[in-house]
């Protein structure tokens, strides 16, 4: 077993990325000519092998990081403890990096245990996912699975980016009641609560779109435009806020726009008044 940590993944600087790599080898007195072997093997998986006659400060961030990693994988633990280990780097890097991580735990094999609060590299990182509130497991599944079937309100605000929103109804006559009655349609779960109980919708911003089923209209309060897509908040009459997130290639909906996006029923998340998905 291996831990390895934002904190800790730092070379030692009089040695060469060579010596580093080899350190934990020569400190077990392995023979030199696996030693040269084995980091060679590494120093190639984490793509360094031009770069072991450098000291760590003639290295990028990046470099740096596949540093460690080689320097940890060389003994081939059983297991390898990841604790932030992106937390220090920017954000070209953290992507660069995840991806690499990713692909050398997957070619080596080795199981590896991620601590992270970014979902991103949860869900990209990761077969399974443990979402801890206040110490408590809440839920333990695959990233899809995650996202698609929350056990409550936390884990499904937790992932998603843009995040989901929450819009307050209740059940009446065995209908979906929003904005007072405005809106209806029919409960899309087998089983229903009762008449009058108090629910939360939650709608993810790419499932809120034009040309859904049941419509929401509002009114468009933020637009932010980020290239390849378009984030657009919807402010609902009653002061509510939706997102959707539309790919830019069909044109920016300027704000103060009315729209009469919507969802379709099956793409809902509802909840109890107690957090937990129905």
């Amino acid at each position: 077993m291996l831990g390895l940590s934002s904190n800790r993944m730092r070379s030692i600087p009089h040695m060469s990325v060579f010596e580093n790599i080899a350190f934990p080898l020569t400190v077990r007195k392995e023979n030199k000519n696996t030693i040269r072997d084995k980091v060679d093997e590494i120093a190639e998986l984490v793509h360094i092998g031009e770069l072991l006659q450098r000291r760590p400060e003639q290295l990028s961030g990046g470099q740096q990081q596949r540093v460690a990693l080689a320097r940890a994988l060389v003994r081939k633990p059983g297991i390898l403890l990841l604790d932030e280990p992106l937390a220090n780097l920017d954000a070209k890097l953290r992507l660069e990096m995840r991806s690499e991580i990713r692909r050398i735990q997957l070619e080596t094999g080795i199981s590896a245990v991620l601590v992270t609060h970014d979902q991103v590299e949860a869900m990209s990182m990761s077969d399974r996912i443990a979402i801890m509130k206040e110490g408590e497991i809440l839920q333990v599944a695959s990233p899809t699975e995650m996202y698609q079937q929350p056990v409550n309100d936390f884990v499904a605000g937790f992932l998603g980016n843009p995040p989901i929103a929450f819009l307050d109804a209740q059940v009446k006559n065995g209908k979906i009641d929003v904005l007072n009655g405005k809106i209806q349609f029919d409960f899309p779960r087998n089983t229903k609560p009762s008449n009058g109980t108090k629910i939360r919708l939650g709608i993810r911003p790419e499932h809120y779109q034009p040309n859904n089923t049941i419509q929401i209209p509002g009114n468009i309060s933020f637009v932010e435009t980020q290239g390849r897509e378009n984030l657009y908040d919807v402010q609902l009459e009653d002061g509510s806020i939706l997102r959707s997130i539309q790919s830019s290639a069909v044109g920016t909906i300027e704000k103060n726009s009315q729209v009469g996006w919507g969802v379709q029923p099956d793409q809902l998340l509802i909840f109890d008044q107690a957090g937990n998905c129905i």
